[in-house]
């Protein structure tokens, strides 16, 4: 048919054939930049959405169950969903562009040349498949120790970068530069491995291809006269030549699926973590909009018989607790260590589901519905600053650990106060003029615990929150700073009628600045 339609431009089959060739061929230029394009920029969107959704699903975990995921493993699949995406998805849609192109350029060529095309692309099939079942069980054994060295990997570089002190104090740095080398020269290895058997049969079929050509040639000579041999040796060379690649292509994401099989495990992993959310109940919530009490005075939170115990724990953490905690007064919660301060807390942030009990934001039951459950735990959320100990901070300047910007800055009654703050805790030694562009080190590295701790201490200073929870955050402060910590943080300023603050605390000064004493 394609012919047929450049047939009014000669009489001469073998210069129509010519137009319709470079027809063809202008399609199929046109076809692959469209493809490319579509293949390129619609992985980047599925990546975005992929990883978008797995950070989605990390954070939709309840508390309890977000204890039990390691760190190392997490950061591994997530470096690894790009991986997925370039060796999978991309090579899967290239895969079937390439299978489109294949078809319709063998279509047309088997219908116009003899049958040695057939023969010689059946034969490059042939080779390609059985090459590919005969390296399947490497292909497998490949993926399943890549996905192991990456997890180790991860967790050496994880180990080298937050135990990096001890390893100066031990001298241990060779014997850690050797464990990140352990890890890391068999990920090359197998990469190496694997990237040998994805690429080598295009070399072999391009070899194929010339004896092919040649036994063609061969045979055609014999049976058929020297021009029909030239003409149907071009259409093979041609076709031949635009088959190989794309045929590559296809044996790449066979290749790529057997091969990378643990980035597919990883991304289902991360896809699939379990939650313990009725995902009814929540999407029914989804649609409740509860921002008009995001602002509302909070003026009591009472506990009542409160019992709760961790999963699969056979003892109760918190047994019949009851306590009513009321705004304009400060509480200090203590205890010895794992008495359950720190799940009292986790309790009263919603962060934790008791087994037994209730708890009452201005006299509101949260068992009363679920309706009302949401309510008190999306109020206590909007309305609630914790501070703790072990606080971790994305960003290198203090203005990413007080979470203000330029604009807060320059408004006059927040920049006297945030000053005041900072003399208050003695933090002027740490800060340059510019303060909020102060570079304290990624993470504040460059900062002792105290030095941090009283950073987040001003950060409470500096907020509006109705309630603020101190959850040992004092603990790194020698006798002088902590008196400053507790006269700025029980000055008028921040312990106000409007407000509830609580600590959780080993502090005998702290217990002694409280209004009232909270034995777990």
């Amino acid at each position: 048919k394609i012919i047929n339609i450049f047939s009014f431009l000669s009489t001469d089959k073998r210069i129509v054939n010519c137009y319709a060739y470079i027809f063809i061929i202008l399609i199929t230029f046109l076809a692959r930049l469209l493809s490319l394009r579509i293949i390129i920029f619609e992985s980047a969107y599925l990546g975005t959405y992929l990883e978008s959704k797995c950070a989605d699903i990390v954070l939709s975990l309840n508390y309890e169950e977000s204890k039990k995921l390691n760190s190392s493993e997490i950061m591994t699949e997530f470096n690894l969903v790009g991986t997925f995406v370039s060796a999978i998805l991309q090579n899967g849609l290239q895969m079937i562009a390439s299978l489109t192109t294949l078809l319709f350029i063998s279509s047309y060529l088997i219908l116009f040349s003899s049958y040695s095309f057939l023969l010689a692309l059946l034969l490059i099939v042939f080779i390609y498949v059985w090459i590919s079942k005969f390296n399947s069980k490497k292909l497998s054994e490949i993926s399943k120790n890549s996905g192991f060295f990456h997890k180790k990997r991860t967790s050496a570089i994880n180990y080298m970068i937050l135990m990096f002190r001890q390893l100066l104090l031990n001298s241990s740095q060779k014997e850690t530069t050797n464990s990140v080398r352990a890890a890391v020269e068999p990920l090359y290895r197998y990469s190496a491995k694997g990237s040998y058997l994805a690429l080598y049969p295009k070399i072999l079929i391009e070899y194929l291809a010339i004896i092919i050509i040649v036994i063609s040639l061969f045979f055609q000579i014999v049976n058929t006269s020297l021009t029909e041999t030239i003409e149907n040796t071009g259409v093979i060379l041609f076709a031949l030549l635009r088959i190989t690649p794309s045929m590559q292509i296809i044996y790449l994401f066979f290749t790529s699926i057997r091969k990378e099989k643990y980035t597919i495990n990883c991304v289902y992993d991360l896809l699939t973590l379990k939650t313990k959310r009725k995902k009814k109940t929540n999407n029914d919530f989804n649609k409740i909009n509860f921002n008009s009490d995001k602002n509302k005075l909070i003026k009591t939170i009472e506990l009542e018989e409160i019992n709760f115990k961790y999963y699969r724990n056979n003892f109760n953490t918190i047994s019949n607790f009851s306590y009513t905690f009321e705004r304009g007064n400060s509480y200090a919660l203590v205890g010895g260590s794992g008495s359950g301060k720190s799940t009292l807390l986790d309790l009263i942030l919603y962060l934790l589901d008791f087994q037994n009990g209730d708890i009452y934001i201005n006299s509101e039951s949260s068992n009363k519905n679920k309706i009302n459950y949401m309510r008190n735990k999306f109020l206590i959320r909007k309305n609630v600053l914790l501070i703790g100990q072990n606080d971790f901070n994305c960003g290198s300047y203090v203005n990413d650990f007080l979470e203000i910007n330029k604009t807060f800055f320059e408004k006059t009654e927040l920049k006297e106060k945030l000053k005041k703050g900072i003399n208050a805790l003695g933090l002027n030694k740490i800060l340059n003029r510019n303060i909020l562009e102060t570079f304290i080190g990624e993470n504040g590295c460059k900062l002792s615990g105290g030095q941090l701790q009283r950073l987040f201490l001003l950060k409470a200073y500096l907020s509006n929150k109705q309630i603020i929870i101190f959850d040992e955050a004092t603990s790194a402060l020698d006798y002088d700073n902590e008196q400053k910590a507790i006269n700025l943080i029980f000055s008028k300023e921040v312990l106000s009628k409007e407000r509830i603050i609580i600590f959780s605390t080993h502090s005998e000064a702290i217990k002694n600045a409280c209004d009232y004493v909270v034995e777990i």
